[in-house]
């Protein structure tokens, strides 16, 4: 299967959807008054992916990197959470989003690998 543009775009809003949830599951059990720093990790989760998203569709040659980087970072945020969780269903949305990471980060390799071969010949 090629990885097309469509495709990179929903997994990676279903993986940011993912992450903003089980955050928000994680730091709701933590906050007392405070919902700052929550509202900051949930603005900045879809600003970097919006950026990266938009990369990819303008045809930047450093989105599909960019988009690995950032699935990076989120990928250590699912395994935090995964640690950090105490629910039942904080565990099994990290769990899912941990398995679109990997999912992401493999249609991200296969379009970048096409890209090369398509500049090479």
């Amino acid at each position: 299967m090629k990885p097309t543009v469509k495709t990179i775009t929903g997994i990676s809003i279903v993986s940011a959807i993912l992450f903003m949830v089980a955050n928000t599951l994680t730091q709701l059990s933590m906050i007392t008054t405070d919902y700052r720093p929550l509202i900051n990790s949930l603005g900045f989760a879809v600003l970097l992916y919006a950026w990266a998203l938009l990369g990819i569709w303008r045809k930047r040659r450093f989105a599909m990197g960019f988009l690995d980087f950032i699935n990076i970072v989120y990928t250590f945020g699912f395994i935090s959470t995964l640690i950090s969780g105490s629910g039942l269903i904080t565990i099994i949305v990290s769990v899912t989003g941990l398995m679109v990471n990997i999912y992401l980060f493999v249609l991200c390799r296969q379009s970048r690998q096409r890209l090369r071969s398509q500049n090479i010949g």
